[in-house]
């Protein structure tokens, strides 16, 4: 914690040792921000406590019973999902780019935890420029359910991780990377809308080193998805 505390800070504690994540519920965004703010540090290590004991206690950490749909406007909440949360991905987000030497043990802490949530923090952190380009684009590859990765918030973790590392990481995880993206067709995807996900990862793997298989499927879906941008929340 730092050497002062932050304004809020003792009732937030308070109240996540009370209610868990239900905490958010009575903590609005900007709020929480502010507190941020104040001392990033101590609010990532309060809330990050909380979000990995309610992560260990859920007994269903990777729901998977989803129907077809129109992902265009689609959300993928996982079980954890509010203000807390939300405010802690911002605050992990803002200090990997930041370059915070805190990062590398999050990842180890991270890693031990099986859960959506807990797998959206690590990309969220592998999204900035300062992680290993090989080490995100293959940590992504290796995570290939993508959607239940963020997306439907304001932004996609995945869609960031390829735009921010696919033009500086091996040439070899490079291929591996576009050949995980052109096989990306899941079920969840009704047909209307099937390969958006796929669209929307391609067009941030930029031109530099696009296969020409991987052009052409671009400009296909490209014709098809590009008069109807997604609506983000």
């Amino acid at each position: 914690m730092g050497a002062t505390t932050p304004p809020g800070y003792e009732d937030l504690e308070r109240d996540l040792r009370e209610r868990g994540l239900d905490a958010s519920a009575s903590w609005p965004a900007d709020v929480l921000a502010s507190l941020v703010a104040s001392d990033a540090m101590s609010f990532v290590e309060l809330a990050l406590a909380h979000v990995l004991a309610d992560a260990l206690r859920d007994s269903e950490p990777r729901a998977r019973d989803r129907e077809p749909c129109d992902v265009r406007g689609a959300v993928f909440a996982h079980r954890l999902d509010g203000t807390i949360y939300a405010t802690l991905a911002e605050a992990f987000s803002a200090l990997a780019w930041a370059g915070d030497p805190g990062v590398e043990r999050w990842h180890v802490l991270l890693a031990e935890v099986d859960h959506d949530a807990v797998d959206i923090l690590r990309c969220r952190m592998l999204a900035a420029p300062s992680a290993d380009s090989d080490t995100a684009v293959e940590w992504l590859v290796a995570h290939p359910d993508w959607y239940s990765l963020g997306w439907g918030s304001s932004n996609w973790p995945p869609m960031d991780v390829v735009a921010v590392h696919a033009d500086v990481c091996s040439m070899a995880t490079y291929e591996a990377l576009e050949q995980a993206i052109l096989e990306f067709l899941p079920a969840v995807e009704e047909p209307a809308c099937r390969g958006f996900g796929q669209y929307e990862l391609l067009a941030a793997l930029g031109d530099g080193h696009l296969s020409s298989l991987a052009r052409d499927r671009l400009v296909e879906l490209h014709h098809r998805f590009a008069e109807m941008p997604v609506a983000r929340t």
